[in-house]
């Protein structure tokens, strides 16, 4: 065989995109390339946690205390799984620490909580909206929350914009799996995009994988 090397996918990519001309399919099969060699193609909305000690917390408003009812330590503890997993040098102070200075203290202010446990910087979710169901025989997950972050040595803060989240994004499905079921894969969806915020991320990720749409309405996986 006159030539005998074999090229990696990586190799093929660019050796087409500098091959085919910039229109058409070449246009479209270059940008292809490009996403398979860097998915992460949407950037942080705030990129300021990267080496910092960070304490995650998630409170509850007046209005959805009862709904949100044990959920909102599982939001925190995710979205910290999800900033260890995914930020660069990130030191998360554990959600035990931090529950344990909240059940101990009044807690006045993100920066004394901050600066209680040595926290460089404070993610604070507020749950304006928590709830599972769309009137008595439908799921259907609806979340509203505010982020901002502390930073506990200058005193500054950030404001993001607001999380609206609706699972699934288009209609309820009806009840007729565990309500326990669908609460965790509803608080996965939330906490993945709140965790977003902070990294990188594939804008082609998909969250609603649990149900699919069929003639007959939605299907379990």
């Amino acid at each position: 065989m006159a030539c005998s090397t074999i090229f990696s996918p990586r190799a093929w990519l660019i050796a087409a995109a500098m091959v085919l001309p910039v229109t058409g399919w070449g246009c479209s099969l270059l940008a292809t390339g490009l996403w398979v060699l860097d998915p992460n193609d949407t950037e942080a909305e705030y990129k300021g946690l990267k080496e910092q000690r960070v304490a995650v917390v998630c409170r509850a408003g007046a209005a959805s205390q009862m709904e949100a009812a044990g959920a909102t330590h599982e939001i925190a503890r995710q979205v910290s799984a999800l900033l260890k997993k995914n930020v660069p040098h990130i030191r998360l102070i554990s959600q035990k620490d931090v529950d344990d200075w909240m059940d101990n203290n009044e807690m006045k202010s993100c920066a004394e909580l901050g600066k209680a446990l040595r926290a460089d910087k404070v993610v604070a979710i507020d749950l304006a909206q928590l709830s599972l169901y769309d009137g008595k025989t439908l799921f259907q997950g609806r979340a509203q929350a505010n982020l901002t972050v502390y930073d506990i040595r200058d005193g500054s803060s950030v404001e993001l914009r607001p999380a609206d989240v609706s699972y699934p994004p288009k209609n309820g499905v009806p009840t007729d799996i565990p309500e326990q079921q669908f609460r965790a894969r509803f608080l996965e969806v939330l906490c993945g995009q709140l965790a977003r915020r902070f990294y990188r991320f594939d804008s082609g990720e998909v969250d609603d994988n649990f149900y699919s749409e069929t003639p007959l309405g939605f299907s379990r996986h």
